[in-house]
């Protein structure tokens, strides 16, 4: 089986996503994620699914199905890398005392 198969979409969706930012500027459009942390390829397959429910391959109701299902294979598909990037990472202020 695939390397993602044992990845749970409410875990994908839910468990780590702390924001969801969808922005339109001109043709493009702009996901902005925000977590703890990022399972891998995690904004990529968010993103393919998104891109399915704009184009009305999928409805509301499929993503909730699919987030229920609790089964990788039941997402959309993964976006393409290109076009993705990272943005930053923000750290906490070090609070211990030491100079950096």
């Amino acid at each position: 089986p695939p390397p993602h198969s044992t990845l749970s979409l409410t875990t994908l969706f839910r468990s780590t996503l702390e924001r969801l930012e969808i922005t339109r500027e001109g043709e493009e459009v702009h996901v902005h994620a925000s977590a703890r942390s990022f399972l891998h390829n995690q904004v990529r397959i968010l993103t393919g699914t998104l891109v399915d429910v704009g184009k009305r391959r999928w409805s509301p109701d499929d993503v909730t199905r699919a987030l229920e299902a609790r089964d990788r294979q039941a997402a959309g598909p993964t976006a393409p890398a290109c076009g993705l990037y990272f943005l930053r990472a923000d750290y906490p202020p070090d609070t211990s005392g030491s100079a950096t």
